[in-house]
């Protein structure tokens, strides 16, 4: 099998949902399936390429036996959810143990229950995934403040996005003892996990202009741009979202003004390396792998500040040495 996009449609169910496979060289092909009301399919298209690239990148760095892939689901009036995940499971199943999927955006517990009843390799959202996820993304806050000369201690974090994994990064902060300040754009959403959290409740818009110690994007991608880099007031942005910054330029941006920036590659590994290394790898104890993801973290700030590279371009030279070395050999 070679990597490649797959598109499918199936009017009874209103399925219309893509796969792009990025690399296989390290392994079989692993990433989430995002559902959403992209406006054609060439935006779903286009997102599943970009996507599956970072998820290549991602399992790189992490040091996982996988390649990277992602899907696609376009929502509206005429899919059929329970009928429509049900379909594409057979369509993957098709693929046999070439991917490997889970869990991302707009994409539920039930969606994953109809897709794995008819394609074994889904790995479900449970506790472990969650609280992993979590993990990562505060060891990767504790290596921007090692970098910065800062206590991780007593951090102020404001947390974009409620969901899932907005909630796993919250509790796993609290614990460590920050405070929080968290936004979604279901302010219900972001009220009860506020209530729950002892936090306080702000419109996830402008959360990149408040005064805190630290933006943790959480929720949807593409939430960096040039303008809002130079309005960003936190001294560090790490989080578990996906692609948050939308250009080189951006992430230039905040780099010249010393925002401290982890590449989502690495701080929104978390899920996905303990799932794998658990399901693919045999790892009995995946919380090491998690850690190191900390370290990994520290390591491509070091480096960004020592040459002329962005902590992006850093992380993406390791990753692409590493799969080159394998294709090598």
């Amino acid at each position: 099998m070679k990597p490649g996009r797959y598109i499918w449609l199936d009017p009874e169910s209103g399925l219309e949902a893509v796969l792009h496979i990025d690399s296989l060289v390290l392994g079989p092909a692993v990433g989430g399936v995002r559902t959403k009301s992209y406006r054609t399919l060439n935006d779903a298209i286009a997102d599943a390429e970009l996507l599956a690239r970072a998820m290549t990148i991602k399992n790189a760095l992490a040091g996982l036996d996988a390649g990277g892939c992602k899907l696609v689901v376009r929502t509206g009036a005429r899919l059929d959810r329970p009928k429509a995940f049900a379909r594409l499971g057979r369509l993957l199943a098709e693929l046999g143990d070439h991917v490997h999927t889970g869990a991302d955006l707009g994409t539920t517990q039930e969606d994953l229950e109809h897709l794995k009843s008819t394609f074994p390799n889904v790995h479900m959202a449970d506790d472990a995934l969650v609280d992993a996820a979590g993990l990562a993304v505060v060891r990767c806050i504790e290596a921007c403040a090692r970098v910065q000369g800062r206590s991780p201690e007593g951090l102020r974090i404001a947390v974009q996005g409620a969901g899932i994994m907005g909630e796993a990064v919250a509790r796993a902060l609290v614990e460590r003892g920050a405070s929080l300040v968290i936004g979604d754009t279901e302010p219900e959403r972001a009220q009860a996990l506020a209530e729950a959290l002892g936090g306080e409740v702000v419109e996830p818009e402008g959360m990149f202009e408040l005064d805190v110690d630290v933006v943790a994007p959480c929720a949807i991608g593409g939430v960096i741009d040039e303008d809002v880099a130079r309005r960003v007031k936190a001294w560090a942005v790490c989080g578990a979202a996906n692609n948050v910054i939308t250009s080189r330029s951006a992430e230039r941006e905040l780099v010249e003004r010393d925002v401290l920036w982890v590449p989502d590659v690495i701080s929104s590994a978390g899920a996905v390396t303990h799932g794998i290394a658990s399901s693919l790898m045999g790892i009995a104890d995946t919380r090491p792998m998690i850690e190191r993801l900390g370290t990994l973290a520290e390591e491509v700030l070091r480096e960004a500040q020592l040459s002329a590279r962005t902590p992006e371009q850093v992380a993406m030279d390791r990753a692409e040495a590493r799969i080159l070395a394998a294709s090598e050999s």
